[in-house]
């Protein structure tokens, strides 16, 4: 992404928002499935099975190619990919070949995102995401055994300051 201008973190952003809107796309959503339609964007291959996030993104990136007014480059951008699709222009411009010979170079270089490290990355993403809701649930069970405790304190030091005011 950053040999293209684009950081890393807004292709991540960008990805995310691009997955969660195919979704709501074949979800029932007539805002998105209209925006993917108008994008020449088709979500399901021809078995009928939803295509994976990197091909929808390479048919945007041909999208973005055909598209010469910046503008609706940019909206098309934004609708699809989120507030990170306008720095993602730069990426996406040259099409789904220009988006593969970056990837290539990258991956040539050392970096790159490749398939596993893909995979690994939304396999922490997800495991973070629960110890997230974890934590939550360990701060409601401390929180439920100590409230009783933490109130009969404050009770009592409410009784002290009171008791010696007298």
């Amino acid at each position: 992404a950053q040999l293209a201008g684009s950081s890393q973190e807004s292709l991540e952003t960008g990805l995310k928002f691009l997955s969660r809107n195919s979704v709501e796309a074949a979800g029932g959503s007539k805002e998105m499935a209209k925006a993917f339609r108008d994008a020449g964007i088709s979500l399901k291959d021809t078995a009928g099975r939803a295509r994976p996030t990197e091909a929808l993104l390479g048919d945007l990136a041909d999208t973005m190619k055909r598209t010469e007014d910046p503008g609706k480059r940019t909206a098309l951008a934004m609708k699809l990919l989120g507030r990170s699709g306008a720095e993602l222009i730069p990426l996406l411009k040259d099409g789904a070949a220009g988006l593969a010979a970056v990837r290539q170079e990258a991956i040539d270089l050392g970096g790159g995102l490749s398939e596993e490290l893909v995979k690994n990355a939304d396999e922490l993403d997800d495991n973070l995401t629960r110890l997230q809701f974890s934590m939550l649930g360990l701060k409601s069970v401390i929180g439920n055994t100590l409230l009783p405790v933490i109130d009969r304190v404050v009770r009592g030091i409410i009784g002290f300051v009171t008791a010696t005011q007298k």
